[in-house]
């Protein structure tokens, strides 16, 4: 049995949004072998078939979105966390706001975790910070892949920090 890697719980995923059309690869090879996934031949149709869970896929499906959801409530928590810190030191704080920048002569698109300013009238005095949280090794390792994405928070603010959660453990 090949362990399960997020590529076999991302397919499970969409196995199980869809119609259940096979992909006929070396994903789904794995899923069948393993009892995860079963095949089902189309009433009417001969030689179409389709894909569907089992009872073992589904809960390999299920928890697999609890641990996304215990990552996502561990990464909103300490999001807010930070936000009230900002905000406790006299900045104006938004989370989850889109910004465009620009990088090498393009613009795109940049949502911070955390993006504060201070509270002044005065745009000289703003002083910009952009927060990213991580609450794993692999989502701060997958951001410092990314350059664009943080020479973009760079070009926003004056200074962006990454904020791990408990040295973002793995």
């Amino acid at each position: 049995m090949t362990t399960l890697t997020r590529l076999h719980t991302r397919r499970l995923r969409d196995v199980y949004r869809s119609a259940g059309w096979p992909f006929l690869d070396a994903v789904e090879v794995d899923l069948l072998a393993a009892g995860l996934l079963e095949r089902r031949m189309l009433g009417g149709r001969a030689g179409q078939e389709t894909l569907r869970l089992t009872d073992a896929g589904l809960k390999v499906l299920s928890d697999s979105l609890q641990r996304n959801r215990a990552a996502l409530n561990t990464h909103e928590a300490l999001v807010e966390r930070t936000a009230q810190e900002m905000a406790r030191a006299g900045r104006i704080v938004w989370r989850g706001l889109s910004l465009r920048a620009r990088v090498d002569e393009q613009w795109m698109v940049a949502r911070p975790d955390v993006f504060s300013v201070r509270h002044t009238t005065v745009e000289a005095y703003l002083y910009p910070i952009v927060h990213e949280i991580k609450v794993s090794r692999a989502d701060l390792l997958g951001e410092l892949r990314r350059p664009h994405k943080g020479q973009a928070y760079r070009q926003m603010a004056g200074e962006c920090w990454y904020v791990p959660a408990q040295r973002a453990r793995p």
